[in-house]
């Protein structure tokens, strides 16, 4: 997953192999006032355990201006 910003506007990216990437999303934030505001969100379908916590894990994480 990446997640990119210009000004307000954040888009988010799937990876399967982490070099081809495919928009998946586009959001407006008009909050996001200065460089220092960046977000990071996760989502999951849960199917075969409904009802069931779903924890999304990260790794490599890193912000580039």
């Amino acid at each position: 997953m990446k997640l990119t910003r210009d000004g307000t506007t954040y888009t988010a990216y799937a990876s399967k192999d982490g070099e081809t990437w495919s928009r998946v999303g586009t959001a407006e934030v008009p909050s996001a006032a200065g460089p220092g505001d960046a977000g990071m969100v996760a989502s999951a379908a849960n199917v075969n355990y409904p009802g069931e916590g779903i924890e999304a894990v990260f790794s490599e994480f890193s912000v580039t201006s």
